[in-house]
């Protein structure tokens, strides 16, 4: 009987060291392919990442051109009708003032003319500078606020997929009841 025994334990034994073996070579393999996956899905979404930051800059820099575009062609139209009204002005002086007068305060008013011109350039290019730091300022302050949402949501889907595999290796298998 305990010959029997013994050679019915061994037989036990030798089939639960197999039934081991082959449940830690499962183990292994579903391991691996979760783990090729994981680096899938890891590179579809740094992909996608990638081709979302790439559309929010080029919009940015987009939106930042029409602005600056804009800004240039407000100025510009405003500088020009203040120098066609100036140019008016001073026709319309010359025209009064006898010859002998306007010889005499020709050259002062080209002088005044030039100083206006170089303040008002010097005044167009303080504005265009100013715009343009608001602009790069909203632009970079947008591309944070993405980036961050972003690397957010990453965060979140990367948590629920190690804890969905987490999940799956706490679980030991559960003997059958039969």
């Amino acid at each position: 009987i305990q010959r029997n025994a013994r050679q019915e334990l061994e037989g036990f034994t030798e089939l639960m060291s197999k039934s081991v073996e082959r449940s830690r070579e499962e183990m292994d393999a579903a391991r691996e392919q979760i783990s090729q996956k994981v680096s899938v899905e890891q590179a579809e979404f740094l992909r996608r990442f990638h081709s979302t930051m790439g559309e929010a800059v080029e919009k940015s820099m987009s939106e930042a051109q029409g602005k600056v575009q804009a800004t240039f062609d407000t100025l510009l139209d405003s500088w020009r009708e203040m120098s066609q009204a100036k140019q008016q002005e001073l026709h319309t002086g010359f025209a009064s003032m006898s010859n002998e007068a306007a010889e005499h305060y020709r050259g002062r008013l080209e002088n005044i003319t030039n100083s206006w011109m170089v303040a008002t350039v010097a005044t167009l290019n303080h504005q265009s500078q100013d715009v343009i730091a608001q602009i790069a300022a909203t632009a970079e302050e947008r591309l944070r606020e993405a980036s961050a949402e972003v690397f957010a949501k990453f965060g979140d889907t990367l948590r629920e997929r190690l804890q969905q595999i987490a999940t799956g290796f706490d679980k030991p298998n559960q003997p059958s009841k039969s």
